[in-house]
This record gives C-alpha cells, sequence and structure tokens, in this order.
C-alpha cells in the first residue's frame, strides 16, 4: 500500500517520521530547500524507521556481450567501457537523477535526496528484480545497515562522500592503498554468512563479510564504488569479484566492466536477478 503525504516543510522520511505523520513504509511526498515537491519511498520499520531510498542500482540482462556499460547501465556507463572515459558516466559524483520510486527494483534509480539529504548512515536491502513498492520490505533476502554515522565525516550524504572524498575514476589510484573506507554493518536480514553465498566461491577467502567498502581498486587501477556487506582485504587483486559500480576501464584491463561485475553474475546463479537499494 502507497500512502502519498505532503507536508511542505519536511524534506526526510526521518522528518515524517519524528513528526509522527505517518507510522507504515510506502510512498511519501517531501520538499527541497525550495520548497519544491518531490516522491520518495519510506522505511518505517527499520530501527525506528524514518529511511528514505535515495539510490537503487539494477541489472538484469547479463550475458556475454551484453548488459555491460550499455543503455541503462547508468551508475556504470551507458556509452560503453573505455580509457578515454574513466569516470563512466560519473552518476555516483554527480547531480543527475533518473528513474522512479515506485520502479526501483526494475530499472536504475537516483532521487535527488542522494545529494540534497544531510545523513548519518547508510541502509542497503538487496531486493529480487520487479518486486513491487509494496513488497520492498518483504521480499528483501539481504537488510544491512551501518550504525557509526560514518557519513558526517564525509559531507552528510554518498554524494559528497564521492566528489570530494573518494571519486570513483579508474587509471588514477593506487592499489591497494587509495581505496576508501570500510564501514562496519548490522544485519537486520539475512547475514554475514548469508551474504557470502551470493559471492563466487574463489573470491570468498579474499573479502570480509559484514562492511561495506567505498571505492575499492582493483591491481590494474580500475575503480569500482562500492562492496555491498563486504570489504576486501588488502591482498585481493579483484574487487570485480565483490564490488560494483565500475568506472571505465583502464589500457592495462582486458576486462569489460559494467554495473553489477562478479558479484551479479553469481547472485543470478543463485536465482536471484537483484536490485540494490540504497537509504539513508
Amino acid at each position: 500500500l502507497c500512502h502519498v503525504l505532503y507536508a511542505h516543510s519536511l524534506q526526510s522520511c526521518n522528518e515524517i517520521s519524528v513528526a509522527r505523520l505517518k507510522v507504515v513504509s510506502g510512498l511519501y511526498t517531501i520538499h527541497d530547500t525550495s520548497g519544491i515537491p518531490y516522491p520518495v519511498y519510506c522505511d518505517m520499520e527499520a530501527d525506528n524507521g524514518g529511511w528514505t531510498l535515495v539510490a537503487s542500482v539494477h541489472e538484469n540482462y547479463i550475458g556475454e556481450g551484453v548488459g555491460r556499460c550499455t543503455v541503462g547501465d547508468r551508475w556504470s556507463s551507458q556509452q560503453g567501457s573505455s580509457p578515454l572515459r574513466p569516470e563512466g558516466d560519473a552518476s555516483w559524483q554527480n547531480l543527475n537523477t533518473f528513474g522512479r520510486a515506485v520502479s526501483a527494483t526494475s530499472d536504475d534509480y537516483k532521487s535527488q535526496a542522494y545529494f540534497e539529504l544531510q545523513a548519518r548512515d547508510v541502509m542497503v536491502w538487496q531486493v529480487p528484480n520487479d518486486t513491487p513498492l509494496s513488497e520492498f520490505s518483504s521480499e528483501a533476502y539481504l537488510k544491512y545497515r551501518t550504525t557509526n554515522g560514518f557519513l558526517t565525516r564525509y559531507g552528510g550524504n554518498m554524494f559528497k562522500l564521492y566528489s570530494v572524498h573518494y571519486p570513483v575514476k579508474s587509471g588514477v589510484y593506487t592499489f591497494p592503498t587509495d581505496s576508501g573506507p570500510s564501514i562496519p554493518v548490522v544485519f537486520d536480514q539475512g547475514s554475514a554468512t548469508s551474504l557470502l553465498g551470493y559471492l563466487p566461491t574463489n573470491a570468498v577467502p579474499s573479502i570480509e563479510a559484514g562492511y561495506i567498502q567505498f571505492r575499492a581498486i582493483s591491481v590494474h587501477q580500475d575503480a569500482f564504488a562500492s562492496c555491498p556487506g563486504v570489504r576486501n582485504k588488502p591482498s585481493f587483486n579483484y574487487p570485480s569479484q565483490s564490488c560494483l559500480g565500475s568506472a571505465g576501464r583502464t589500457e592495462h584491463s582486458n576486462i569489460l566492466w559494467w554495473t553489477f561485475p562478479a558479484f551479479c553474475t553469481t547472485v543470478m546463479q543463485q536465482g536471484q536477478h537483484g536490485a540494490l537499494k540504497i537509504h539513508y
């Protein structure tokens, strides 16, 4: 059930939750700093509620030669992977928006809340593709969140984290010292053990579950925006096995990167064509 609520002075789901205007999860309308309304999905259950869906990363068409930096891959590149475009489409660190909250499990989605809200923590859900909005929570097979307020150290949102502190750009950073922070998470659905079941078995010895790592650099200087639910050990040369949101391809790499690398391929092998939902 979607509950569309207009509150001209409220700018996030957290403010709606604090005001106790509604206590059910669903579609709400919040307002930007200019008072202009826009719709968002609010989760009013996890950790006392008030979570705003700001983005979803989606991939459902991966195969040999397809689903790799093609039309629709807004979190990597819609124009192919190339050393000449080391930032890809730069969606992690720009002010572009795309998609709709209501279809966040069937297409890529980036709300203006991604760069407008001031937040402390991040919550991630992994949900099967094409799940209707009313079932986002009940159908999520993994739910985890940070709890230490780490975003306050990086500008208050992921836009500032990437645009100011850890830009996603291939071919310019050093492995492994330029990889970004790894933030511990707690699980509301699933566990560190069950999460590892969605990753390539040959990568499991080189990663640790129970974290979100931001900007992972490979031995070939390829950059990946995030490693959902895990952090890579410093000796792990190939974060394509555990991370997503790649940016371009370096001249030293013979691999075509895309939004979901081996992570999504393995999820598909497990029967889960998944979308990654990101909340503040």
